[in-house]
């Protein structure tokens, strides 16, 4: 990159790429520098210093060195960015329509979760979303009782009682 791209967009490049690093490092358990810097169009190296400056940022990240080290992203205090497709950030906004009649005590959270998600959706996602919405929602827990435990028709049940 020369001083020109950096001066006319290169720098969004360079801000972008931790973002892209972060979601790499969601989508695999373990990654190469390699592997990494061959999926960011970057040197090893620089792949090095991104993982730097995301543990600057609050994001832990394990590394092993050798010829069988990987980078992999730790647990820490900071939850990293959420970095989702299209398909999944539909199925998250469907799925927290349902979640106050499902879990109880979560109505208010869930509510400010979808209404996050919602006013974030492009246009085409959120066109999507409002010919998916789920007006009303069954309680998954009332579930029908196990074929087996019902007996066949044209059958009586026999029970044995206790004297």
């Amino acid at each position: 990159m020369t001083s020109t791209d950096t001066k006319s967009g290169g720098q969004s490049l360079i801000a972008n790429r931790p973002l892209e690093l972060l979601s790499l490092l969601q989508t695999q358990k373990e990654w190469t520098g390699e592997g990494l810097a061959a999926r960011l169009g970057v040197s090893p190296r620089t792949v090095r210093r991104d993982i730097s400056r995301l543990r600057e940022l609050g994001y832990p990240g394990t590394a092993t060195k050798g010829p069988s080290g990987y980078y992999r992203l730790s647990r820490g205090a900071r939850l990293p960015p959420l970095i989702v497709d299209d398909e999944q950030a539909l199925a998250i906004a469907l799925s927290l329509q349902t979640a106050p009649a499902s879990v109880t005590g979560m109505g208010d959270a869930t509510k400010r979760a979808l209404n996050s998600i919602r006013e974030l959706l492009p246009p085409h996602l959120a066109h999507r979303f409002a010919t998916n919405s789920i007006e009303r929602t069954e309680n998954a827990w009332e579930l029908a009782p196990h074929p087996r435990s019902i007996p066949p028709a044209g059958t009586t049940e026999h029970r044995r009682t206790a004297t």
